[in-house]
C-alpha cells in the first residue's frame, strides 16, 4: 500500500494521550508510537524507490525524563525523515512551556530539521509557533471561530495591531468581532474592507446581511464566515512563509 501513495509526505502513525492519564498509559502510548515508527522506516526503506518525506511523532514529552527518552530515540533516526511532529503541542498550558519543549527538540536535531505542529488553537499560537521556528502548522481556527460567528477582523499581522487598538472593544482576543452582536443590524460594510474573499469581494455580502443570517439561523452565516476566515488564514500564512525564507 505505501510505494502506492502519491502524496509527497506522511506523518507516521502515534498513539497520544491526555496529560492527566495515568503513567503506565503514557509509557505504552510511547512504546505503541516508537513500534509504528519503526515498521514505517523498514517497510519504505524496503522500497527501491522512496519518493515519502517522513514525518516522525515524538510520542511522549509529559515529563523531563520522557523527553529525554524520546529525543533520543528519534535523534538515533534523524537522517531517515524529513522533520518532527509534536502532537499536543497547543494543549500545553503556557507560552513558556511551549517555547522550552520547542527550544529543547530544535537542540535535539539537525539544524535542516523542520517541525511541525497539527493544531494552533488561537492567533497567538499561531504567531508563536511561526516565531519558534515552525515551519509547519495546522489549525482549524478559521472553522472553529466561524460556528461561534466571529470573523477575522485583520488583514495581515502589520494592520492587526492597529485594528485591535482602534476598535479593541467590539474585537476579541483573536481579533475577530462577533457577527451575532446587534451593532451591526444596519452595518452597509463588508465584513472587512480591502479583502477579497467570497463574502467581501464587491461588497457582495455586507454585516447586516450576514447579522441577519444568523438571526435567522441560516448555515449561509457560517460558510460565508468560514470563507473570509480562511482567506485571512491562508493570507497569514503565506506572509510568515514568506517572512521565514527571507531569515
Amino acid at each position: 500500500v505505501v510505494h502506492k501513495l502519491q502524496c509527497p509526505s506522511m506523518l507516521v502513525l502515534h498513539d497520544q494521550t491526555h496529560p492527566e492519564e495515568r503513567k503506565k498509559r503514557k509509557n505504552s502510548c510511547k512504546e505503541r508510537s516508537k513500534d509504528w515508527l519503526n515498521i514505517c522506516l523498514n517497510t519504505l526503506g524496503e522500497l527501491e524507490k522512496r519518493k515519502l518525506a517522513v514525518w516522525a511523532p515524538l510520542p511522549c514529552f509529559d515529563s523531563e525524563v520522557s523527553l529525554k527518552d524520546s529525543l533520543e530515540f528519534l535523534s538515533k533516526k534523524q537522517d531517515q525523515f524529513e522533520g518532527i511532529f509534536i502532537p499536543g503541542w497547543h494543549h500545553i498550558k503556557t507560552e513558556e512551556d511551549r517555547i522550552k519543549l520547542t527550544k529543547e527538540c530544535k537542540q535535539a536535531f539537525k539544524s535542516e530539521t523542520k517541525f511541525g505542529i497539527s493544531s494552533a488553537s488561537t492567533l497567538d499560537q499561531i504567531l508563536e509557533a511561526a516565531k519558534s521556528g515552525i515551519s509547519t502548522i495546522g489549525t482549524a481556527a478559521p472553522m472553529g471561530w466561524a460556528r461561534e460567528f466571529k470573523a477575522v477582523a485583520w488583514s495581515d499581522l502589520d494592520s492587526s495591531e492597529s485594528i485591535f487598538s482602534k476598535s479593541s472593544k467590539l474585537l476579541d482576543k483573536n481579533g475577530c468581532m462577533d457577527m451575532s452582536d446587534e451593532v451591526y443590524f444596519r452595518d452597509a460594510s463588508p465584513i472587512l474592507e480591502g479583502c477579497n474573499c467570497l463574502a467581501c469581494k464587491d461588497n457582495t455580502f455586507t454585516r447586516s446581511y450576514i447579522h441577519h443570517l444568523i438571526k435567522a439561523k441560516e448555515l449561509l452565516a457560517e460558510i460565508l464566515i468560514f470563507a473570509h476566515n480562511l482567506h485571512q488564514i491562508l493570507r497569514l500564512f503565506q506572509k510568515l512563509s514568506d517572512e521565514s525564507a527571507l531569515e
